[in-house]
């Protein structure tokens, strides 16, 4: 299979995997044959791209199993619709579905982590963005040798380290254009809403809590939202700083082609020792090979 942008997709391809709804519903399944009027429909909903049989085959490490990482997005809509809605909330839902997560990640652990085969809906960047940061975090978490609750609180931190997210417009959030300035500004005020909400809530433990709160943060003080620094960013938030600026570098969106995994491990490793730290770069580089 390939992966094809979808102004480049064309009648008669045929699509390699399905394309699922940010509640988990398939869509369309894999093995359809693209027609006019499904492409207009997939536009329509924001489909950057999407992955079609080819003769050119691309190897993913399957680390995640498809019913565990849809069924976690499925729950983070879930999550995000009932925030929006003022409903009360049992944050500590999905860790089942975390132990399952960590389960696959630490039996596939021998698998490098390659380019990841979801392509997402604009509406649903969030939630599959969520889930593999979840997943690199955990890959470097196992690499670390950390124990089965300090994997546990780094992928519950590492879930819901957007969570801020929720209190953001969808108007903002669903926009298919650049953000402006002022949009930007709107943004950057997620880490400490999703802090606040997060506090707020029993059974998190502290440090997955400020997961949310640093992750913005850089190792040489030029992050956000409190300029911190070096050890006094949270380990745990330091490798997500590295998992979610990675996944989003790697990730399809409407409005600008991904980068290459290439490009993207290159990025993080040319900012080693200044936006990251070095120590947590070296142990991404060494979940990759």
């Amino acid at each position: 299979m390939k992966k094809v942008r979808i102004e480049d997709l064309q009648p008669g391809m045929v699509l390699a995997r399905s394309i699922y709804s940010p509640d988990g519903r398939i869509l369309v399944k894999e093995k359809t044959e693209l027609t006019g009027q499904l492409l207009t429909r997939l536009s329509g909903l924001g489909l950057p791209a999407a992955y079609i049989e080819s003769v050119q085959e691309i190897n993913v490490a399957e680390l995640v199993s498809d019913i565990t990482r849809v069924d976690l997005i499925r729950g983070l809509s879930k999550l995000d619709q009932e925030i929006r809605a003022g409903k009360k909330l049992n944050l500590l839902s999905n860790k089942q579905l975390l132990y399952s997560l960590i389960d696959e990640i630490n039996s596939n652990r021998n698998n490098p982590l390659s380019e990841f085969p979801d392509i997402r809906l604009h509406s649903d960047y969030l939630y599959g963005h969520s889930v593999n940061v979840c997943v690199i975090a955990v890959k470097m978490g196992l690499k670390l040798t950390y124990n089965q609750l300090k994997l546990a609180d780094l992928a519950i931190g590492a879930l819901y380290h957007d969570i801020g997210m929720t209190q953001i417009p969808l108007t903002i959030l669903d926009k298919k254009q650049p953000l402006t300035e002022a949009e930007t500004k709107i943004i950057r005020t997620h880490p400490e809403i999703g802090y606040n909400f997060l506090k707020g809530n029993d059974g998190l433990s502290h440090v997955s809590i400020h997961v949310a709160y640093q992750h913005h943060e850089r190792y040489n003080g030029s992050g956000y939202p409190r300029g911190m620094a070096g050890t006094a960013i949270h380990e745990f938030a330091r490798i997500v700083a590295i998992a979610d600026v990675f996944d989003s570098l790697i990730t399809e969106k409407i409005y600008r082609k991904a980068k290459s995994f290439e490009e993207a491990v290159d990025y993080i490793q040319s900012n080693s020792g200044t936006e990251f730290d070095q120590e947590m770069v070296e142990v991404f580089l060494k979940i990759i090979k």
